[in-house]
């Protein structure tokens, strides 16, 4: 498997892993970055090789590498990049990540996960961006459904 592959691999075991998690939030009041995987669960080999690195251990490093992606149009990248700082906590990648769900770059569109990114982002300081963001997202979700 070669390292495109690979990556590939990873952000469709994120991508699901949070698309999980969103599905069960009602469940758990618990942020999403503080949120755990049940490993009680049988999962494959593929799911936790891709989730021992999804948390950063260096967000600002994660941060500005996904900045550089972003601005290479390199929107699948960016987003394991964001996702990897914003389960750490990180705001200002809370933030773009929910922006990357919002307009469906390096992801499908999801109006709901941009939402709760979103919300984390301004829970944890980056506020007038996020609540901007989060202002867009109201309006799009108006005229989608009118």
């Amino acid at each position: 498997m070669n390292k495109q592959e690979i990556m590939e691999q990873q952000e469709l075991v994120l991508e699901n892993w949070i698309k999980e998690l969103v599905e069960n939030a009602h469940k758990d009041d618990r942020k999403p970055h503080e949120k755990v995987v049940d490993t009680t669960v049988n999962k494959s080999p593929a799911f936790y090789d891709g989730l021992k690195n999804c948390i950063s251990s260096d967000p600002a490093k994660d941060c500005k590498q996904g900045l550089e992606h972003l601005h290479r149009r390199e929107y699948s990248q960016a987003h394991i990049c964001f996702l990897r700082a914003a389960r750490s906590g990180y705001a200002e990648c809370q933030y773009r990540l929910g922006c990357l769900y919002m307009y469906g770059r390096g992801v499908d569109t999801d109006y709901n996960l941009a939402e709760i990114w979103l919300q984390e982002a301004t829970a944890n300081g980056f506020i007038p961006e996020a609540e901007e963001a989060l202002s867009v997202l109201k309006q799009k979700r108006i005229k989608e459904s009118d």
